[in-house]
């Protein structure tokens, strides 16, 4: 989910690498001073990342201009920030902002995961209890295979979304439940870079493309106010723009935008917990339908039918 971080730690390394950065700006410490500290066995960056970015600074590169060589591990919303913080000598508080704007996707992801953990967790039992008859009547690996089987219709239509999204055939925000997070990434990452004192054009460049939102047509003219760019997408509804208009009026456009976020993180949450709702009782009378189908045909000398 492009910046979307799901590493080890759900991206508590990342955030310790950039609150450690602060800390050490914040002590007075150079950058390169900052990087020859870390140890080179940290999950993140890995050892061969740190030394490049310890070799690059060393020879007279920016912070910024040696994380943009390594686009995997620092996207170019980070890499702005930092940018900026270099410029206006607060690069204790560019680390600190990206430090911050990680914590709150990290906050996202954990509070999504038990709404999602649960349907998951029923849909991998079904076919094991619909299919238990058929380890009774028939033995272990035709049990198993009725099994492999059910889940594959799961797993390959799932499979070829995520690598149709991982490859841009497919955007993100054009799926139902991901149309709110898009949203809530877009006005997340422009928030974070305006309050970090990123231009406003380059800052809302790069938080359309972190977010995998585009522009609906060609760029308003030169002095165009923030309301005719941003109205320009179409993740905004007529009372954001309405909102969006008054904040940039009264110069409190980040804080704004942070709301606006925090809506949309609502209705995703909103979404997902009527789905951890619905679902569970949907699973429940499908595999009591399913054994009770099951226990009729064995009653009654039925074969069961393959692939069931």
């Amino acid at each position: 989910m492009g910046s979307m971080d799901l590493n080890i730690g759900l991206g508590i390394r990342r955030i310790n690498f950039y609150r450690l950065l602060a800390d050490s700006a914040r002590s007075g410490l150079s950058p390169l001073r900052a990087l020859e500290m870390l140890a080179a066995d940290r999950p993140f960056p890995s050892a061969a990342t740190l030394e490049g970015l310890r070799r690059q600074v060393q020879g007279g590169f920016t912070f910024s201009r040696a994380m943009r060589t390594y686009p995997d591990d620092f996207p170019s919303w980070q890499t702005e920030i930092v940018g900026v913080g270099e410029t206006t000598g607060r690069l204790d508080t560019a680390f600190g902002s990206v430090a911050d704007a990680l914590e709150e996707q990290r906050s996202f992801i954990l509070s999504m995961l038990p709404g999602l953990l649960y349907p998951l967790f029923l849909l991998h039992l079904a076919p094991f209890l619909l299919n238990a008859p058929v380890a009774i009547n028939q033995g272990l690996a035709p049990y198993l295979l009725l099994v492999f089987r059910f889940l594959l219709w799961f797993y390959i239509p799932a499979g070829a979304l995520v690598l149709a999204c991982s490859q841009g055939f497919v955007p993100l925000r054009s799926l139902p439940l991901l149309s709110a997070l898009s949203k809530m990434r877009f006005n997340h990452f422009l928030s974070a870079m305006l309050k970090a004192g990123v231009p406003f054009l380059k800052a809302l460049e790069v938080a359309a493309r972190a977010a995998d939102v585009p522009a609906k047509g060609p760029r308003p003219a030169s002095g165009a106010g923030v309301l005719e760019h941003l109205r320009n997408y179409d993740i905004f509804s007529p009372d954001d723009l309405s909102y969006i208009g008054s904040a940039e009026l009264s110069g409190r456009l980040g804080e704004t935008l942070d709301r606006l976020a925090e809506q949309a993180r609502q209705k995703w949450q909103a979404i997902l917990k009527s789905i951890s709702t619905i679902l569970p009782p949907v699973f429940y009378l499908a595999i009591a339908l399913g054994l009770a189908y099951r226990i009729f045909n064995t009653l009654h000398g039925y074969a069961i039918p393959s692939g069931f």
